[in-house]
């Protein structure tokens, strides 16, 4: 076990997990769907009430951050929505069907009608703000990130193959007198 000895060599095997780990989630996200929804938030006043969504997806070889913030004036009318707010961490996991499938292209369809930026390599950003919307939403924003599982699998594999392969460095011997 001296192979391992070196931080370079432990720090490589880390990082080879964790490849493996992006790996299994990008063939597996060709099969299922995977979201993480994490906790609402929600702000009320007297007079709006704001809500806050977040999640985080796993589908067709991409790992998807979705943020949406609503704002809205009649309470009334939003409370129901309020009320189903998460308080907690959710895992939802999905395979995927015909049904879906085509939800998904129509969804992507409307996703590409989104200013998106940063876009190369299959990665993408894009935001979004709009006032008075079909749902009487008096403000909706949101964002989208959008990262291929290649981005992240192929670095790792590298990094991890360079500290692992590399020689470690010797160090060059200590003259027996430093204060000469």
């Amino acid at each position: 076990m001296s192979y391992f000895n070196s931080w370079k060599r432990k720090l490589g095997a880390i990082t080879l997990l964790m490849a493996c780990v992006f790996a299994a989630g990008w063939v597996r996200s060709n099969v299922v769907v995977d979201i993480l929804h994490f906790p609402v938030r929600v702000k009320k006043t007297n007079s709006m009430v704001c809500v806050t969504w977040s999640d985080l997806s796993s589908m067709d070889s991409t790992i998807v951050w979705t943020w949406l913030h609503e704002e809205a004036q009649d309470l009334d009318a939003k409370e129901k929505r309020v009320d189903i707010a998460r308080a907690s961490v959710r895992w939802l996991s999905r395979n995927r069907n015909p049904a879906f499938d085509g939800a998904l292209s129509a969804h992507r369809m409307q996703l590409k009608q989104l200013g998106w930026g940063c876009c190369g390599f299959g990665f993408a950003y894009a935001g979004v703000e709009d006032d008075k919307n079909e749902e009487d939403w008096d403000k909706i924003e949101m964002r989208l990130l959008l990262v291929p599982y290649w981005l992240i699998v192929l670095p790792l594999t590298l990094l991890s193959a360079y500290l692992l392969i590399s020689k470690p460095r010797v160090r060059a011997p200590v003259s027996g007198d430093r204060h000469a």
